[in-house]
């Protein structure tokens, strides 16, 4: 059993076709005026490299206009997927809709993942907001999401060139390959 479950991240290692699949998931449910979004799912360490982008859609996820909830189950399936490749929760990036700011929410503090280290990011514009020094960043920490400036994520956030992320999507019977976006 390993003694610290949650190992301190100094750096979040994110290839920008993570950035890419991201932004082309979250706009399907956008362009109906509702939130979706993704897990960010990798390699755990003081660097922590995002492997995969995980969408969960389907059985046991809910888009609406005013919140994107996706059920234990899919969590479940996400998570023995993710376990079987050594690789855990890193993010999850999620859409506010038109004229909703790029922050978390009260609700996103409440139900979102409360582990050590996990990112809560936030797409304006129903997903369309393509630049990530627009979006909203978060790292729970001290039982409490908080904020990550962009002098932060200048030093914490390495966006890279070299290699593909995988592209799965989940709902709850499974982690299948991504057909295209």
């Amino acid at each position: 059993m390993n003694a610290r479950p949650y190992p301190a991240i100094d750096v979040w290692e994110l290839d920008r076709s993570a950035i890419g699949a991201t932004i082309a998931a979250v706009q399907r449910p956008g362009r109906d005026g509702k939130e979706g979004g993704v897990f960010w799912i990798g390699t755990r360490g003081q660097t922590s490299v995002v492997r995969a982008v995980v969408i969960p859609a389907g059985d046991g996820v809910v888009e609406d206009a005013s919140f994107w909830r996706v059920t234990p189950e899919v969590f479940g399936t996400v998570s023995r997927w993710a376990s079987e490749r050594a690789w855990s929760l890193l993010g999850i990036c999620h859409t506010h809709g038109d004229g909703i700011p790029a922050r978390l929410s009260i609700q996103d503090r409440a139900h979102l993942v409360r582990a050590p280290g996990v990112l809560a990011v936030v797409i304006g514009s129903g997903g369309c907001e393509d630049n990530p020094q627009r979006w909203g960043w978060y790292e729970f920490t001290s039982g409490a999401y908080r904020e990550i400036g962009p002098g932060e994520r200048q030093r914490r956030l390495r966006l890279t060139s070299d290699a593909d992320t995988e592209v799965w999507t989940a709902d709850r019977h499974g982690c299948r390959p991504a057909a295209n976006l």
